[in-house]
């Protein structure tokens, strides 16, 4: 399984697979400019910027989970014969690489909700939306887990027409039959779920699906639902005031901090991916998939449109990393690798990190432990011990993320980290580099005669 702080992979695990069943929609987010007033009426006239189509609804839920890196994902939902259900089935779905069972819908216009952004707000939402309902698809699921083995079934009600009541109550008995988690997010009708592994409304849906008053305290809700709907877990997100979760005898919380909300769109369905992902898994600790759900959620509402989860996402919000949690990562990011003593941090240094910077892609510094820099200086040396030097290389920009290593020489790191870029300073000779052969490429930078910790230090030392 994936460690939720390190970012890591037990490669003798298999990746999780998953059915995903709701209703699919196409968001059209339209980013605009306010350049000047229309002659006719006394309304603003906006330029067009840019646009995207990016999946919504369930469809957002499969997004992140292969954000995430899971395995095989099956996609249960409904379409209609039209413009918006092809860009759904062909650039979209197809692209994620997803097991499609679109229902094509003659008649029915697949649900299109268009937001228009200008300065980097919402300004409106205008939406293209026909009711249907959707023949039942259990039989096709249930083919599925007879022949799959699925970790975690996802119903995400929209309360669009996919998701009966007879299809809920079918898809969680055979979750429960073939011994599947279940993870609902729902809307209006709590019978629909009476069985499901976990239920994940937010205040006002638990409200309205409990019949309860708004007022009433979370530990009531929470309770309520499990006496109405049976869940393992019950999940109540709570906007800025974060997520509570109740397993029928403790209830945890978890607040978010303060952020700037430019759009809340698809924070539940992140919530949703991530309960998903993790909670099925006995080993879960379900305080930590809290924590994780509700800062991942809490960042994503710092961006326009719908944020979509990275493997990036579960490391920690320290630079300091594991080889491993690097690798895990490195698909699709081109990897430039530095390192150093850093003991006394110069203008030479800094010069050096911009020039991995401007290479591109993800800089990743190996910095030498205590014991190591003292092996190499001299008994007096580090002066600056290693969560000192630690501090200060955090806070730098040009890096992201630090790889500690005891070793004299990062010659394990590169082996295991494989950089795509090696870079050393100009006073290392190529053919001297350590660990040369396990990078693609080998960069000198510039050496600023005079900058050195050595210097700085005797200079300090004569004075």
């Amino acid at each position: 399984r994936t460690s939720l702080f390190a970012g890591e992979r037990d490669p003798n695990v298999e990746m999780e697979n998953f059915i995903v069943c709701g209703d699919i929609m196409l968001d059209h987010n339209v980013f605009v400019e306010a350049e000047k007033l229309a002659n006719e009426a006394p309304i603003p006239v906006f330029g067009l910027q840019k646009e995207e189509f990016t999946l919504g609804g369930c469809g957002n839920v499969v997004k992140n989970l292969r954000g995430l890196g899971c395995g095989s994902l099956h996609l249960f939902s409904a379409i209609g014969d039209d413009e918006a259900g092809r860009r759904i089935s062909d650039a979209l779905v197809k692209r994620l690489g997803v097991v499609s069972h679109l229902c094509v819908v003659d008649g029915y216009r697949t649900c299109v909700k268009r937001r228009y952004f200008c300065d980097n707000k919402i300004v409106f939402r205008c939406d293209t939306e026909v009711g249907l309902v959707v023949p039942s698809f259990a039989e096709e699921v249930e083919a599925v887990l007879k022949t799959e083995s699925i970790d975690c079934i996802i119903l995400s009600d929209y309360n669009k027409g996919v998701l009966t009541a007879q299809v809920c109550e079918d898809i969680i008995r055979l979750g429960t039959v073939y011994g599947v988690f279940t993870c609902v997010d729902p809307k209006q009708d709590y019978t629909k779920y009476k069985g499901c592994s976990l239920i994940k409304p937010n205040k006002k849906e638990a409200c309205a699906l409990l019949q309860l008053e708004a007022k009433t305290p979370l530990i009531e809700l929470h309770k309520r639902m499990f006496e109405l709907v049976g869940p393992k877990y019950s999940v109540i997100t709570l906007a800025e005031e974060g997520i509570t979760l109740y397993d029928g005898a403790t209830m945890i919380q978890e607040r978010t901090g303060a952020r700037k909300i430019i759009d809340v769109t698809g924070a539940g369905d992140i919530v949703c991916a991530i309960l998903g992902y993790f909670m099925h898994s006995p080993a879960v600790v379900p305080s930590k998939v809290l924590q994780l759900a509700t800062r991942i959620a809490t960042k994503s509402v710092e961006f326009p449109g719908t944020y979509t989860l990275t493997r990036g996402d579960l490391l920690p919000l320290s630079k300091v990393v594991e080889v491993s949690a690097i690798r895990n990562l490195k698909s699709g990011s081109r990897i430039v690798f530095t390192n150093g003593c850093f003991d006394f941090l110069h203008s030479g240094h800094i010069h050096l990190f911009k020039f991995c910077k401007a290479l591109g892609g993800t800089v990743v510094l190996g910095l030498n432990s205590d014991d190591s820099v003292s092996r190499l200086k001299g008994s007096t040396r580090p002066v600056n011990l290693l969560q000192t030097r630690l501090d200060v290389l955090e806070a730098i920009h040009y890096i992201d993320w630090i790889v500690v290593f005891e070793e004299d020489t990062p010659l394990r790191v590169l082996e295991e980290l494989r950089p795509d870029v090696l870079v050393k300073g100009g006073d290392y000779a190529a053919e001297t580099i350590v660990g040369k052969e396990f990078a693609g490429e080998i960069r000198i930078c510039s050496f600023m005669e005079g900058v050195s910790s050595t210097a700085t230090i005797k200079k300090i030392k004569e004075s």
